[in-house]
């Protein structure tokens, strides 16, 4: 019974985000800003068993990136690199928004 609770606290939150984002997002468009939308999908062969030398079992994690470079940040090769973790979920396009 906490556990279905907790679960839809954290869907209300979630939610609430997405709506708190839209809502900027669409004030950032109408000023003429552009979205972020350099977002692709990828795997990568994760190992199973990070603790044994002998299992090298994997399995294809699946991973979301954003593959929009600011060059204003960005000084090659040294960074700086930012890394979104959104969790269980995949990636929503407001999860990530660029501020001018």
């Amino acid at each position: 019974m906490a556990g279905r609770i907790l679960r839809k606290i954290k869907e209300r939150v979630r939610n609430l985000e997405l709506q708190k984002a839209k809502q900027h997002l669409l004030m950032k468009t109408a000023s003429g800003h552009q979205p972020l939308q350099h977002v692709r999908e990828g795997k990568i062969h994760q190992q199973l068993n990070h603790f044994s030398q002998q299992d090298i079992s994997t399995f294809p994690q699946l991973q979301q990136i954003l593959t929009r470079v600011n060059e204003a940040y960005w000084q090659c090769p040294d960074g700086p690199v930012f890394l979104f973790i959104g969790g269980e979920g995949p990636l929503f396009e407001f999860d990530v928004l660029a501020v001018a």
